[in-house]
């Protein structure tokens, strides 16, 4: 889907040049001369290297089309978080590295939103700590 580059967020996920980017920050710039524009810093998913980039007002970008799906987070080890849908008990298992931070904040049972891009899987959000995360 086709967005223009006002509508780039913080934690979209953009393809770009043949990748898949996550969007880091995001800056809406209004120079005294000139078009405005977005500046945006982005990490490759794939190659795990940073990208900034100027977007003028007037362009679009492809935003990543996702399934989110619904899972219960079960337990950790060393490397993986592992997680299970409610309806199937189908488990699946994501590295704490894609994760991030926000790992800290996973309990036993924790409803979470998992989104899917075809072979990727990418952690959102959990459904009752959004309000954490805006404070």
């Amino acid at each position: 889907m086709k967005i223009n580059a006002g509508e780039i967020r913080v934690g979209m996920l953009l393809e770009y040049k043949n990748d898949l980017w996550q969007v880091l920050k995001t800056q809406h710039v209004k120079p005294g001369k000139g078009g405005a524009f977005a500046q945006v810093e982005m990490k490759s998913l794939n190659k795990n290297t940073k990208l900034n980039e100027r977007f003028r007002s007037s362009e679009t970008v492809e935003k990543a089309s996702l399934e989110e799906t619904t899972f219960n987070y079960l337990y950790s080890d060393e490397v993986n978080y592992f997680f299970m849908d409610p309806k199937t008990f189908e488990q699946i298992e994501i590295k704490k590295e894609t994760v991030g931070d926000k790992g800290k904040l996973l309990t036993e049972n924790l409803q979470v939103s998992v989104s899917f891009l075809t072979l990727f899987k990418i952690f959102t959000e959990a459904t009752y700590l959004v309000f954490l995360v805006l404070d």
